[in-house]
């Protein structure tokens, strides 16, 4: 049998960048979220003890519950969204060939073949593979460019079988 190999033709867009974003800081996310909530039983037990300041014990933690909703929802979103039409190279149409040795890319602006080999780890998001050439560097490749749940699953053996996934 002949080994498969998957053409695959896309253009990224914002919310690809975003959702990644997401996808990568949803921990620290959740990190922040306990965090404010031990503090708000800290302030609640000052509260309790320090008749005289209670209001006072909350006043930073309802401008931290002010500020997180707009970091998270709002300015990070944007800062992302301008950073991608900031740099032209994102806009291009890629054409990726998938194979069980590797993967080859060609744009406007780059071409490179490159084996799985030198890549040092994958995740996966809800809608998209994250291939990583270094520990902090990725490329980003939308479920949306398969035809299929047939070729996601069969990338990701590829992936399993060929690249660590840290």
């Amino acid at each position: 049998m002949e080994p498969k190999s998957l053409a695959l033709t896309y253009t990224l867009t914002p919310e690809d960048s975003l959702a990644v974003w997401r996808f990568q800081t949803r921990r620290a996310f959740l990190v922040i979220c306990f965090v404010f909530v031990i503090f708000i039983g800290v302030g609640a037990y000052k509260s309790i003890t320090d008749h005289a300041s209670a209001a006072a014990n909350f006043v930073p933690l309802f401008a931290f519950a002010a500020f997180l909703p707009i970091w998270r929802f709002w300015w990070i979103p944007g800062k992302i969204r301008r950073r991608y039409w900031e740099n032209r190279l994102l806009h291009d149409e890629v054409r990726r060939i998938l194979s069980e040795e590797g993967t080859s890319v060609t744009s406007a602006h780059a071409e490179y073949n490159l084996p799985w080999d030198t890549f040092a780890k994958w995740r996966e998001t809800p809608g998209a593979f994250l291939i990583y050439p270094s520990p902090t560097l990725y490329n980003t490749l939308p479920k949306r460019a398969f035809e299929n749940e047939d070729d996601i699953r069969w990338f990701r053996e590829v992936l399993t079988a060929r690249v660590s996934k840290k």
